[in-house]
């Protein structure tokens, strides 16, 4: 444009001096900026996170690491308790300390503290079957104590022991139902694989949030079915299908606790996210499924 005082001069823009491209077709004043349409991605993402889900992830590896998760923990079930808890031990420390560095820095929990309890957590279950629940309380009490000093407060301490019992609590349940037999917790994780695999396959391309676990919870239905005819001899009921309808009550239900643990559920978490369709479905397994499959 020009100035009150002298020839013409360019203002510089935000991002640097106007360019020929940038000036209206008259070529004195800026042309309006155009807004760019969102794309499929964002307005899916922006779905997910408006039901405080994290979106789901089409990038990466994820079908080989979930087959890689599903053959170590089958192996880990089939050699015994105590191989299960170590491998579980070690898979919900990593979970909870990943679930800790989502959150920012001024309210970051400490990574290593949630980690040492989710490890508690697990391999109290050696103790015995009720020490896990007792080892949930001290952890919680310690930490809400904790949050009434000031000088301990900003470091998120009931946060970090939620973070601790929540997501070693689901180990400390695989591992207990481990006690009464390995096939109490293969068809656990046949019930949380399926609603995983469901949910992601269908989900990863899906317009709605909603598809995703639509599918997962069909993919449960299936599993269901194929559990109900393979006892249906032995121990004939509704026992496969009350256990069929908790998983698809659960395993969804456990995604959105995963996804309240995450400061960001946006944030990358894959550990977490192996984990969460469990996160309700373990305890509730450790208690239930031994009475029907027993």
């Amino acid at each position: 444009m020009r100035s009150p005082t002298g020839p013409e001069v360019v203002v510089p823009s935000p991002t640097g001096p106007i360019t020929a491209a940038d000036r209206s077709p008259n070529g004195s004043r800026p042309a309006p900026a155009k807004r760019l349409p969102a794309t499929t991605a964002l307005e899916a993402t922006g779905a997910w996170a408006r039901l405080g889900m994290a979106p789901v992830d089409t990038n990466g590896p994820r079908i080989r690491l979930s087959l890689a998760w599903t053959a170590v923990t089958a192996c880990a079930i089939l050699a015994g308790q105590a191989w299960l808890g170590v491998w579980l031990a070690l898979v919900c420390a990593v979970a909870a300390a990943q679930a800790c560095r989502t959150w920012r820095a001024e309210r970051r929990p400490p990574p290593v503290l949630a980690a040492v309890g989710a490890l508690v957590m697990v391999t109290s279950v050696f103790a015995g079957r009720l020490t896990p629940a007792l080892a949930a309380g001290a952890i919680l009490a310690v930490a809400g104590a904790a949050s009434l000093v000031p000088s301990l407060s900003r470091h998120a301490p009931l946060l970090t022991g939620t973070v601790a019992v929540v997501i070693g609590g689901c180990g400390a349940a695989m591992v207990a139902a481990r006690t009464h037999s390995a096939l109490v917790v293969m068809v656990l994780v046949a019930m949380a694989g399926a609603y995983d695999a469901g949910s992601y396959l269908v989900g990863a391309g899906a317009g709605n949030s909603w598809e995703g676990p639509v599918a997962g919870v069909t993919a449960v239905g299936a599993v269901t079915l194929a559990l109900a005819a393979a006892v249906a001899i032995s121990n004939p009921g509704p026992g496969p299908w009350a256990l069929g309808g908790l998983a698809a009550v659960l395993a969804p239900a456990g995604t959105r606790v995963a996804s309240l643990l995450l400061g960001n559920p946006a944030k990358s978490a894959g550990v977490v996210r192996r984990l969460d369709s469990l996160i309700l479905l373990a305890p509730a397994w450790a208690i239930i499924g031994p009475l029907i499959l027993g």
